[in-house]
């Protein structure tokens, strides 16, 4: 059987449509519990300043283009509808696109919000758009029909992408042989009633590591496998929950334990209700056009999944530590692999007139301070903010900082060379030279 035969092949769409309601109602409790805890004032309309990434400096909260602060609360609005949307499977197509476009936008707006669940997001939206999971049970096609198994696959090559670079990025000294930042933060949960002895134990922090180094690694190849994939969702579940019960990383476990779901069998929701199983009836040899794997979506699934393939790995391309310079760290599945903390200064100096200025951040919000503190391209950036505040008056203005960050247990150090005028550089994707190297952990 040739491979497009194989993923032709009909099989129970049962799972695919409780990925598709499944999806669409946790983006609606989510965007709704973003809402409800003031997020979008704190995020979008208080800052005065946002930290835009490389190339995307247009893209600004609607305020920022003279437009009333309810517009934000409508935009939220309407992903809130494309969420039912896409559960109802009603208008699928363009309430994916309106999801992507508008969560994304969102998500690019600041990159002091980064998370990987924000990007995984918005990766599976726009995946969906080329998933048909409109075809069977929805308002527009009410019966339970066979889909082809393709959108299955594509789902699971995505959900395991994310397991298996989350586990590779693990793969540092830092993480398996300091057991940083692990071994920081786990003595904070010493107070824990009945079991906080436990994270008091020596060897914790580097058991934890190893294998939550191995975890993402192998399990997607564990969920595989139909004799070991009720186990491996079991150890899906315990894994999941440890984090979301230790570590305040919002929806990444509750999202990542949905995901895992894709691994089960076609009909897994229809066994687990004890209902009649879906007769599928003869082979279907010609499906419609709506849900065949055409060419073309051939060449752009699978140009997407190697775009999934390849950015994880640009970190590569840049000199240092990708933990210190954080050059190809976002976008990459690089989760919860650092403690880090920082202090910066900036000086401008006119050499025309002689004069200089010391100034530390002041239209930034606490949040914002901290982060960019840590992160050598957000201090590039604020340093062109205050040159561009200034430069009518002092066109040759120069800003210099000074920074120091202390990684994972290190002793604080220089980040950034003090003695380079960072106006000599542009906010692009370039390695920046004026890095000052990590030095080893003590």
């Amino acid at each position: 059987m040739t491979a497009t035969r194989f993923l032709q092949t009909p099989i129970c769409a049962a799972s695919l449509v409780f990925f598709r309601v499944g999806f669409g109602l946790l983006m609606l409790w989510s965007l709704l519990r973003f809402w409800a805890r003031g997020w979008i004032q704190a995020y979008y309309i208080d800052p005065a300043f946002h930290f835009t990434y490389s190339g995307l400096a247009w893209i600004k909260p609607w305020t920022a283009y003279g437009l009333p602060q309810w517009t934000l609360y409508a935009h939220v609005l309407v992903l809130c509808v494309a969420c039912l949307a896409i559960a109802g499977g009603f208008f699928y197509r363009t309430a994916c696109a309106v999801f992507f476009l508008g969560f994304t936008y969102l998500e690019l707006i600041d990159k002091t919000f980064y998370l990987n669940h924000y990007y995984a997001i918005s990766v599976l939206a726009l995946l969906l758009c080329f998933l048909p999971l409109d075809q069977s049970f929805s308002l527009r096609v009410p019966r339970l029909l066979p889909l082809p198994q393709w959108p299955l696959w594509v789902l699971r090559i995505q959900v395991g992408l994310i397991y298996f670079f989350a586990g590779l990025a693990k793969i540092n000294g830092d993480w398996l042989w300091a057991a940083e930042p692990l071994r920081r933060w786990l003595p904070a949960f010493s107070n824990t009633p009945w079991v906080g002895a436990l994270f008091l134990m020596p060897v914790l922090p580097w058991l934890m590591s190893w294998v939550g180094m191995l975890f993402d690694l192998t399990i997607p190849f564990w969920m595989s496998h139909p004799r070991w994939r009720r186990y491996a969702y079991v150890a899906v579940l315990g894994f999941h929950l440890l984090t979301a019960w230790l570590f305040p990383i919002g929806l990444f476990p509750w999202l990542m334990m949905f995901l895992a779901l894709v691994f089960f069998a076609p009909n897994w929701p229809l066994v687990f209700l004890k209902g009649p199983q879906t007769r599928l009836g003869r082979p279907a040899i010609h499906f419609s056009e709506a849900v065949l794997l055409s060419p073309g979506r051939r060449w752009v699934l699978g140009l997407f999944l190697l775009w999934q393939c390849v950015m994880p790995l640009r970190h590569w391309m840049y000199p240092g530590n990708v933990l210190w310079t954080e050059e190809g760290f976002r976008f990459a599945w690089h989760v919860m692999l650092i403690e880090k903390t920082g202090w910066v200064e900036f000086t401008l100096k006119d050499p025309v007139s002689g004069r200089f200025w010391v100034l530390s951040p002041q239209d930034l919000t606490p949040f914002q301070q901290r982060m960019m503190s840590t992160q050598p391209d957000m201090i590039l950036q604020y340093a062109h903010h205050l040159v561009a505040q200034r430069v009518q008056q002092y066109p040759h203005l120069e800003v210099y900082a000074e920074s120091y960050a202390a990684l994972n247990g290190r002793p604080s150090q220089l980040l950034i060379d003090p003695q380079v005028n960072l106006r000599d550089f542009d906010h692009n994707l370039w390695p920046k030279p004026f890095l000052i190297p990590l030095k080893p952990i003590q």
